[in-house]
């Protein structure tokens, strides 16, 4: 498991994040820096915006990376976002980040696999 969050444009031209064991603010908007400039490079190439992302080693992120986590889902424009490894405690995160984005499929999924299956669907 990491201890740092990184992102990556992965070989299905897909985005990729692995988060890290602990999101402070300032992980979270150099992540969300990051991925708005790979999801350009997608969309410049004409790619759709799937966003594959590795919850399995989160433990904790701060109250502030959560309201960047709700605001930069929602500004940012994603075709499809498949996580997996949500931790419990971070589900009602994700229910609100699936209420406020209106323009994603967003689903969490037991396992990479499962996410991966989604996401080629």
């Amino acid at each position: 498991m990491p201890d740092e969050t990184t992102a990556f444009i992965n070989s299905n031209n897909w985005l990729e994040i692995t988060l890290g064991k602990f999101i402070s603010e300032k992980d979270y908007i150099h992540l969300i820096t990051l991925v708005y400039d790979l999801a350009l490079e997608l969309e410049d190439k004409d790619y759709p915006v799937m966003l594959l992302v590795d919850c399995s080693g989160q433990e904790d992120m701060e109250e502030m990376a959560e309201k960047h986590a709700v605001k930069g889902t929602r500004d940012l424009h994603f075709n499809k976002i498949a996580s997996f490894g949500l931790k419990p405690k971070f589900i009602p995160l994700l229910s609100t980040i699936v209420t406020e984005t209106g323009n994603a499929e967003i689903k969490d999924f037991p396992t990479r696999a499962e996410a991966v299956d989604w996401l080629q669907s």
